[in-house]
């Protein structure tokens, strides 16, 4: 049994341990821009992934045009690989019935999963990069409300 803790947030990371298997650590990766953000939450949360836990950036989207939320061919290749280093869950959140042979290739790709599923479970890190600093942030927004309050 996989417990997941879904909070969508990174503050879950240093206890998510004693919580579940693995716990969200940013919103959903609907677009790229997300996934960016999810990869750039989850390098600062390296140290808290082990065997039995790990730091969920969501689940993977999927270049099915069809879908509501999908990436690029050559995305879903970056996302998949990425997820594999971070020893992230690997779990497909697009239309399998529909998936396109370039992504059943991506996701089923021997060297990324065995990256993925190493046994010393340990999250990969970043060792260069000429992105710039980076500080995850929560954003809240608030809108007027319509409907009744007992909804």
């Amino acid at each position: 049994v996989l417990y997941s803790l879904c909070g969508w947030n990174a503050w879950y990371a240093p206890r998510g341990a004693e919580l579940a298997n693995s716990w969200r650590i940013a919103a959903d990766c609907d677009e790229w821009a997300n996934v960016y953000v999810a990869v750039r939450t989850n390098e600062a949360l390296g140290q808290h992934a082990a065997p039995g836990g790990f730091n969920d950036p969501d689940m993977l989207l999927g270049s099915d045009p069809t879908a509501p939320a999908h990436l690029t061919p050559r995305q879903v290749q970056a996302q998949f690989s990425l997820w594999a280093v971070m020893a992230a869950p690997l779990l497909i959140g697009s239309r399998l019935r529909s998936m396109p042979a370039s992504d059943l290739a991506t996701y089923s790709n021997p060297e990324a999963i065995a990256i993925n599923q190493d046994a010393l479970g340990r999250q990969g890190e970043v060792v260069w990069s000429n992105c710039p600093p980076y500080a995850p942030r929560d954003n809240w927004w608030n809108s007027p409300w319509s409907m009744p309050r007992e909804v």
